[in-house]
């Protein structure tokens, strides 16, 4: 049960996090694809110029997309009913925010807790102890019922609503409803764990006991010890949740229906069966079925038993190390566990670690598994054909001679470029052989002898693959159009790798910032000034803008039409547009995505 200071404190951290997001900066390739998208539309008050932040219009098209940005808001228009009442319908968490004659203003306080039952704890005493207020905040999270007055946390129909919402609103009731029958059972039928707040009596009532654990076999921990003797409810308890087998009676730890329900959720509850159980060959085969390595905790006779033994390492092939010696050459069983978890073969008997069978099931979950294999395989060609083709990586524990068969190395670098590294000196420099490890992987070019690098059909292949292969490219060909043209196209930022004449090749710099906006940051100082160039980049990229001629970031025109393709471009614009109400007002209008408060950054 959370305290009180406990509950101000999570709130006081909630709070501060907002107001962070709203000041901080971030890197967006630090958050996932969703986090980057949502602080894009921020961005556009939290760069306006403070006078901006005043502006009824401004203000009220900003909370209409992210009630958080009330925060921004002049304590005037913190007190602008309209305003306020946005801001709530979209983020009922904005009531924090308004000013205190609104936080007692019926219609606005029920938006907002109809939105998030949380916002119960902004609004006035009065209102918190307003009946149709508190019955929409606990019907939208029971929790809420923690902000409520306390006459109407002793309000049985109100009570009713938020337990049935969250069981653990239990918590925060008065005691005479506590321990109340009818508010006890809708707790607990919601949150097994709600029992701890009951009233002790009904902690002993065998019904509610058994509500509780049938919703939540944890609850177990929290009843009486007499009734964890008790064999139907501990069964029920164990058979939701097999943790609750840690809170049974030691006698009911030892019966068989017991126990079969618990290792069939968590076989790594044998480990809780008497010697017996753990010999018991439906108990163990539930176990380990649910959970190999189980098997650690079966009886020996147990661990020499054939069809539990597979079981197991066909669960978990770590299971393997706890099969009986006697089992442990059984190609089977070996071959099951290494199918599972490929390291298996680490462990295994020698002539089974020459098994072919074995080593190619082991392959293709892991090439490293041929280092464990005994030498004779590693040097058998026809072998090592169906190595590669299942991960042309495994060349490289091969014998020196097939890193130098031709055959061999293409089949390994068609399937994987990079095996490229693993070839004989010779074969690096081979054309074929160079050409089918780019078409598989374009940044293999770094492994090809120099005069291939100059080769304009292998170079154009890998930069098609991977534009970022530019970077290998001789000299010449960072300058041939056509090569720099399909890196670009494939990867923008590869023009950091042309020429300086194609650093300044309209058409490569436009291909470059439609494919990555801050890709623009590469181009020539003529070209950043270039309004469809720049353009095109920002609707690509918001933090292209930053890399624009400083003329651009300063022409009106100019950035009204960037934050109207991307809203978050005001964050680069120069000062003195990020107070123009008409930019702000566009930008602000512009943004197509949900919001977070948050700071957009370059990358």
């Amino acid at each position: 049960m959370l305290s009180r200071v406990h509950k101000i404190w999570c709130a006081s951290v909630r709070s501060s996090e907002t107001e962070s997001l709203v000041t901080d900066g971030c890197d967006i390739h630090e958050h996932n694809d969703t986090t980057a998208e949502l602080r894009k539309r921020s961005a556009a008050l939290r760069y306006a110029a403070e006078g901006l932040k005043a502006d009824r219009e401004v203000v009220l098209a900003a909370v209409k997309q992210n009630g958080a940005k009330l925060w921004n808001a002049t304590a005037a228009l913190k007190a602008d009913r309209n305003i306020v009442l946005a801001a709530v319908s979209r983020s009922g968490l904005a009531l924090e925010y308004a000013a205190e004659s609104l936080q007692d203003d019926k219609e606005i306080v029920l938006t907002a807790v109809s939105r998030d039952g949380d916002a119960l704890w902004y609004a006035s005493e009065k209102l918190q102890a307003d009946r149709e207020v508190v019955s929409a905040a606990v019907a939208q999270n029971g929790e809420a019922l923690w902000y409520a007055s306390q006459s109407l946390q002793g309000d049985r129909d109100i009570v009713l609503v938020a337990v049935k919402q969250c069981g653990d609103a239990l918590a925060n009731v008065s005691t005479t409803l506590k321990a109340n029958r009818e508010v006890v059972l809708a707790a607990v039928a919601q949150s097994g764990r709600a029992i701890q707040f009951a009233a002790p009596y009904l902690q002993e009532d065998r019904r509610v006991v058994l509500t509780a654990v049938k919703q939540n076999g944890d609850a177990l921990q929290n009843v009486p010890e007499r009734l964890k003797s008790d064999r139907e409810i501990v069964l029920a308890a164990v058979s939701q949740n097999w943790v609750a087998i840690e809170h049974a009676s030691e006698e009911l730890q030892g019966d068989r229906e017991i126990i079969l329900a618990a290792v069939s959720q968590n076989g790594s509850m044998l480990w809780y069966a008497s010697p017996n159980l753990q010999a018991d060959r439906e108990i163990v085969l539930a176990a380990v079925s649910q959970n190999g390595n189980a098997l650690q905790y079966a009886a020996e006779e147990m661990r020499a038993d054939r069809e539990v033994a597979l079981a197991a390492v066909t669960q978990s092939g770590n299971a393997h190390a706890h099969v009986s010696p006697k089992l442990e050459m059984d190609r089977d069983i070996v071959l099951a566990a290494v199918k599972q978890n490929w390291a298996a073969i680490e462990h295994v008997a020698e002539d089974l670690q020459a098994d072919r069978e074995i080593i190619l099931a082991a392959l293709e979950q892991n090439i490293d598994a041929l280092y464990y294999a005994a030498p004779g395989p590693r040097a058998d060609r026809d072998f090592v054909l169906n190595a590669v083709a299942i991960n042309g990586g495994v060349l490289r524990y091969c014998a020196a001679k097939l890193k130098a068969d031709r055959e061999v190395v293409l089949a390994a670098v068609s399937q994987n470029g990079d095996a490229l590294r693993y070839a004989s000196a010779d074969l690096r420099v081979d054309p074929e052989v160079v050409y089918a490890a780019v078409a598989q992987n374009g940044n293999a070019l770094w492994l090809a002898g120099a005069h291939l690098k100059s080769d304009a059909a292998i170079v154009m292949t890998a930069v098609k693959q991977s534009g970022d292969a530019l970077c290998y490219a001789a000299p010449n060909l960072k300058a041939e159009r056509d090569v720099v043209l399909a890196a670009v196209e494939q990867n923008g930022a590869a023009l950091w790798y042309a020429s300086s004449e194609l650093k300044a090749d309209r058409e490569v710099v436009l291909a470059a910032v439609r494919q990555h906006g801050d890709s623009l940051r590469f181009a020539c100082a003529e070209l950043k000034a270039d309004h469809e160039i720049v353009l095109a980049a920002i609707e690509s990229h918001e933090g292209a803008l930053q890399f624009a001629s400083e003329e651009l970031e300063r022409d009106r025109q100019f950035v009204l039409a960037a934050v109207q393709c991307n809203g978050a471009a005001l964050s680069y614009a120069a000062e003195e547009l990020q107070a123009d109400r008409e930019i702000v007002l566009a930008a602000v209008k512009h943004n197509q995505l949900p919001l977070v408060p948050g700071k957009v950054c370059p990358l």
